[in-house]
């Protein structure tokens, strides 16, 4: 079987603890596991989580990931999963690309 092609999106993100701003989904995994590279284009900190609700403070940014202005990192989802995201200041913003993480389908 073939893979599905791979997907690319830019989002622009709400900073964490705004009130009446939500955590915004970047990724979300089909029925197969899947691979985001996630890429910070902005000049200020991103923080991801899988639990929308980790992202709902500053206080909580202990169970987040944190990923460093302009840096690139791969996150690996289970089938359904979904990843949030949130800038630490103004102006943080993320370069998606997604792509099922095997050539083959489960199950």
């Amino acid at each position: 079987m073939s893979m599905a092609p791979s997907r690319f999106s830019y989002t622009e993100l709400a900073v964490v603890g705004t009130q009446g701003k939500s955590p915004q989904a970047v990724a979300t995994a089909g029925s197969n596991p899947t691979r985001v590279v996630a890429r910070n284009t902005s000049a200020v900190a991103v923080l991801y989580a899988f639990d929308p609700n980790d992202l709902s403070s500053a206080n909580n940014a202990s169970a987040c990931f944190r990923q460093p202005a302009t840096s690139s990192d791969v996150f690996l989802l289970a089938p359904g999963q979904t990843l949030y995201a949130m800038g630490v200041a103004l102006a943080g913003a993320v370069s998606i690309a997604i792509s099922e993480a095997f050539p083959l389908r489960l199950g």
